[in-house]
């Protein structure tokens, strides 16, 4: 039973302030600790980044505005317009760079039509009394005589840890993409594809098909932000690092969303916390990934539902609002379909107090809205591939420049490894939640996903398991792992969306007494402190590393993504150029022209020569302009041994290509002696 409302004096509303204030000096107390150069990025790389936020939240206003009428909450208003917004500047840039129209001042004119947009928003609102703060409820009231009020206060320790978080989540977004991490190979997908595909749309003018990069053919809400800011910036090089800082502060923002959602008060101090401790989020924010992206279209979708099942307020409006955030959050990634849009469907129909007939109905109006944010990707994929999906569901759909081996290769791929199979998918998803098991002193920082928000989820369920909302929160979860055990791979990071949910269903714990209240905010500190110290031991190792490596100051990196393409392997060559990479994908620091193809994808030169001989082979090159051929003889191993390549791509093969015509210009070598790359020249006839 929740505590009756007292007469006691609240605490005073500087509070919020004071909290704001503490984790904005912690930030800027670890950026300058850590990488004082960094500072210098945030206000000249970060400008690119505050100015598409600012668009995106103008794009967004009106919307979010009428489809919110009913609420009279700024927080929730804010949270959807930045939301909607993100999917607005998506669509815009994606129509303008299908239509070859992409350039710097289009670029340009959509973010500060956006600004413009944002702006009269502003003015509309302030000149309006039809939007007023929402009134605080007896129940998430902070009062100054209730012992939990000291637990409030003392909860500025866990803030000051988010704001530590959020320095070192900035700081890591500085350094060039491949820097971090290493359990991500260096960054490997932005290297790959998510800033790769930006960067080739980039250089042609336009947005097409790339057939040797299956990974383009993803849904890419986040990645057309990245285009965006590179053409803002100037550069796909001179974009990276604000687009990076995007991420950061994407993940950023969806943390402080959380709190839109629950009561004024306590709750709010226990949402942000809880989901700060998410290890996840900052840790790739450092990174121009997607899943901070998807965190925030899933914390507006699913809250959107939240608020309205606790106040039974299933409107049509409501459920259209939920359904386009849905929809938007698949456009960042292909699991969301499952994971967020069907889930908080079934969530929805199961959990609902409106009729069962009134149920399938709003359900339906989530499940259109959902599919008109998500059709932008379904038509181009369709008008490249010829399949709505691709890449999956080439069985049924078929797929342009992919095959039946292909297919099963993929799927071969995308399974468990075979370690893991041993294991059985219930242990990974235990080591991937909660660390490993081998470890238990250090249980509780060996998890990135945070065991603390596991525990305090648990802890409100029980707290408040009569309530409708939790019961909605518990069947959302309970779809998101089980759909995450029967059809992935189980990455941790695929789970991300764990975050809102888990940062919700804590706050009922400081619902009840002012006992529970203290406990709660303390261990949420205590979740929030591990990962902002286990975040800041892995920036501090990897940054000594790589001094180590490169015997060059870290503190000097922040900006120095030209620096990086300047030292690639390839980056001695002649300006004029033609390099066909073998094995390596990660070709966005490449600068030279180049030819490159992710392992999925066919190489048609490589199998020609492989199956017509070594002459033939070099003949097809030098018809095709080539001077260089470049072999990562590293990749190749991986890739043999998770993705699969080509068992006939050997250093025998290689020698009857230098018989051939080849001449070997450089080899690269561990310290161990085993040979990691090499640089072969392609002589005139």
């Amino acid at each position: 039973m929740e505590t009756p409302p007292t007469t006691s004096t609240p605490v005073r509303p500087a509070f919020a302030a004071i909290a704001v204030a503490v984790a904005a000096g912690a930030a800027i107390c670890t950026i300058l600790s850590i990488l004082p150069r960094a500072g210098l990025i945030l206000v000249t790389d970060g400008a690119y980044t505050i100015a598409v936020l600012a668009a995106c939240a103008g794009y967004g206003h009106f919307p979010a505005r009428a489809l919110l009428q009913h609420s009279q909450d700024r927080a929730k208003q804010c949270a959807l317009s930045l939301a909607l917004g993100i999917g607005i500047v998506s669509i815009l840039t994606l129509q303008a760079g299908i239509a070859g129209w992409l350039s710097s001042l289009t670029a340009w004119l959509i973010t500060a039509i956006g600004i413009a947009l944002g702006v009269a928003g502003l003015v509309r609102r302030g000149s309006s009394d039809s939007v007023a703060p929402a009134p605080t409820t007896p129940d998430s009231t902070i009062r100054a005589s209730e012992p939990g009020a000291i637990a409030i206060w003392a909860s500025l320790i866990g803030v000051a840890a988010v704001g530590v978080s959020i320095g070192l989540s900035l700081s890591g977004a500085t350094l060039p993409p491949g820097l971090l991490w290493s359990e991500e190979a260096g960054g490997y997908d932005a290297l790959e594809y998510h800033l790769q595909a930006p960067h080739e749309y980039n250089e042609a003018g336009r947005i097409r098909f790339l057939p040797h990069n299956v990974y383009a053919s993803f849904p890419q809400i986040a990645e057309m932000h990245y285009l965006l800011l590179m053409h803002l910036a100037g550069g796909p090089i001179n974009g990276a690092i604000p687009a990076q800082l995007l991420h950061a502060y994407i993940g950023i923002i969806a943390i402080v969303a959380c709190t839109a959602f629950v009561p004024r008060g306590a709750p709010r101090l226990m949402a942000i916390l809880v989901a700060a401790s998410v290890q996840w989020i900052a840790y790739l924010g450092c990174l121009a990934y997607v899943e901070n992206f998807l965190l925030l279209l899933s914390v507006a979708a699913g809250g959107v539902l939240l608020d309205a099942v606790r106040h039974g307020e299933l409107t049509t409006r409501s459920v259209i609002a939920a359904g386009l955030c849905a929809g938007l959050a698949a456009g960042c990634k292909y699991t969301a379909l499952a994971l967020v849009a069907a889930a908080l469907a079934m969530s929805l129909l199961i959990v609902a107090r409106q009729p069962l007939t009134a149920r399938f109905r709003l359900a339906l109006a989530f499940t259109l809205s959902a599919s008109a944010a998500f059709a932008p990707w379904m038509a181009r994929n369709y008008a490249f591939t010829g399949n709505p999906l691709f890449p999956f569901f080439y069985d049924q759909l078929g797929g342009k420049s992919w095959s039946a081996d292909q297919n099963e290769q993929w799927k071969r791929g995308h399974r468990l490894s075979p370690t893991d199979i041993r294991l059985g998918r219930t242990r990974v998803a235990l080591r991937e939640l909660i660390g490993p098991n081998n470890t238990p002193l250090l249980l509780f920082a060996n998890s990135r996903f945070g065991v603390m928000a596991l525990l305090l989820a648990l802890f409100g369920a029980a707290a408040a398991h009569k309530q409708r909302e939790t019961w909605f929160l518990l069947v959302w979860i309970a779809l998101i792992l089980s759909t995450w055990l029967a059809v992935t791979h189980m990455p941790g990071r695929f789970v991300v969306v764990l975050a809102a949910p888990l940062a919700w269903l804590s706050t009922s714990i400081v619902r009840q007494s002012p006992r529970l209240k203290c406990v709660a905010l303390g261990l949420a500190c205590v979740g929030a402190g591990i990962a902002a110290a286990r975040l800041a031991f892995d920036l501090n190792s990897h940054l000594l590393r790589f001094e180590k490596r490169t015997r060059v100051s870290a503190a000097l990196m922040p900006g120095q993504t030209a620096a990086f393409r300047d030292a690639h392997a390839l980056a001695a060559l002649p300006a004029d150029s033609y390099v066909w990479i073998i094995g390596d994908a990660a070709a966005f620091y490449v600068p030279r022209r180049c030819h490159y193809t992710v392992v999925f994808n066919r190489d048609p030169w490589l199998e020609s020569c492989i199956a017509e001989g070594a002459m033939t082979g070099i003949d097809k090159l030098r018809r095709q302009g080539v001077t260089h051929v470049y072999i990562s003889w590293s990749e190749v191993a991986r890739l043999r041994a998770t993705y699969g390549f080509s068992e006939a791509v050997t250093p025998e093969w290689v020698a009857s290509l230098v018989h051939a015509g080849l001449r070997r210009v450089h080899a690269q070598n561990s310290a161990s002696g085993e040979l990691i790359s090499e640089l072969f020249e392609l002589p005139r006839p």
